[in-house]
């Protein structure tokens, strides 16, 4: 029975995995027998697809078990990146072919079928965020955002049309919980109104009086994330902007990787660590803003302790594809699990720069009108 089948036993795993694990120095190169999920009806292989393994050939399903589980927060310990280099040797075709940097799953190049490597980081991903869209799904919330917009071209909205498949990841992302004591020095601002006779007329003035302020914060952030893996430098900028449903993860399992890329850490919790705490200064910053209150505020400087840091790491579900157009290449990103889009996409400039103008335009047209009939000549409401 399929669901007895483990793809993972002793036997399945190849002497060089087992010599690695029992060695205090890895060798710098592995080869391994990659793993898939046969399907029991016709012997082609399976695939995830949405809570289910299927077989695109005989179209054989069967449903997969999930076992909820919170994400595990533990107290931080600095987890290293491993330097193995590794050669999975596809059981389709055979032919042998290196995983991508920290790559636990691929599809093999020659044969496309599912590869199943191995973890090799020390520290392994407990929990993970199934996918909860299909490919299908995912491709036409892509498409329905390059498409969207007055400003993007049309010709780009027509190539479209060539583009039908979309990639599925699975990436690891480190989770962070976090406490930061704050002394800060500073000024209140209190805006104060004076009016003054000019010409005639009563002009109001605005005066702010500043007074200096010094307090402390508790502050405490949670589950903050950074993602431990990027392909490309536009992986970084959108998969920050990604919020995943932490109250769906479930206990690890190989399953949902059948088909996919998956990855495990190539960027530390250390390195994560120092990004995220990189990025929490404007957030900390307005916090100081709240406490000094007033109308304005002034911080001359602020001092920062971090403790009781607490790291947690899973893998997270993304769809990615990408459209060439004119010598440029245009990335998406479908969150998995949300169906969010962002991504990249061309914008008319010059459809752009005449629409401006025109407002332009308009506006200053208005303008003197509004002076010439309404401010100048006396009339008005």
């Amino acid at each position: 029975m399929l669901e007895n089948f483990n793809p993972y036993s002793s036997q399945n795993t190849s002497q060089n995995s087992s010599q690695t694990s029992s060695s205090s120095t890895p060798p710098k190169e592995v080869n391994l027998e990659g793993k898939s999920y046969k399907c029991p009806s016709c012997g082609s292989y399976l695939l995830f697809r949405k809570g289910r393994l299927v077989c695109d050939y005989c179209n054989y399903q069967t449903p997969l078990h999930y076992h909820p589980h919170p994400v595990e927060y533990t107290p931080f310990v600095h987890y290293p990146v491993a330097e193995e280099k590794v050669n999975v040797k596809c059981p389709s075709c055979g032919a042998t072919s290196p995983l991508p940097e920290r790559g636990i799953a691929m599809r093999c190049p020659y044969c496309k079928a599912p590869l199943l490597g191995e973890f090799f980081n020390p520290l392994k991903p407990p929990v993970m965020v199934p996918f909860s869209l299909s490919p299908q799904e995912a491709y036409q919330k892509g498409v329905e955002f390059l498409k969207s917009g007055f400003f993007v071209y049309g010709s780009f909205k027509k190539e479209l049309q060539k583009y039908k498949e979309v990639t599925s990841y699975y990436y690891p992302m480190w989770l962070f919980n976090l406490n930061c004591y704050v002394e800060y020095s500073g000024e209140r601002g209190e805006v104060r109104y004076e009016y003054i006779e000019r010409n005639g007329k009563m002009e109001r003035y605005e005066r702010v009086e500043w007074y200096p302020v010094r307090g402390s914060l508790d502050l405490k952030f949670r589950n903050i994330g950074y993602i431990g893996y990027f392909n490309r430098r536009s992986d970084q900028i959108y998969l920050s902007r990604m919020q995943w449903n932490l109250a769906k993860s479930v206990q690890f399992q190989w399953e949902p990787l059948a088909g996919s890329e998956g990855y495990e850490y190539k960027i530390d919790n250390s390195t994560a660590l120092k990004i995220v705490q990189g990025s929490l200064e404007g957030r900390i910053r307005n916090a100081i803003r709240r406490d000094i209150g007033g109308d304005r505020q002034r911080i001359w400087e602020y001092t920062k302790e971090w403790f009781d840091i607490q790291n947690g790491y899973l893998l997270v579900p993304v769809f990615h594809f990408s459209v060439k157009w004119r010598g440029k290449e245009y990335n998406v990103y479908i969150n998995g699990d949300t169906g969010e889009v962002t991504g990249q996409k061309p914008i008319n400039k010059v459809l752009v720069f005449f629409v401006v103008l025109i407002v332009a335009i308009l506006i200053g047209v208005g303008i003197y009108y509004y002076n010439q009939y309404m401010g100048g000549n006396g009339g008005g409401w």
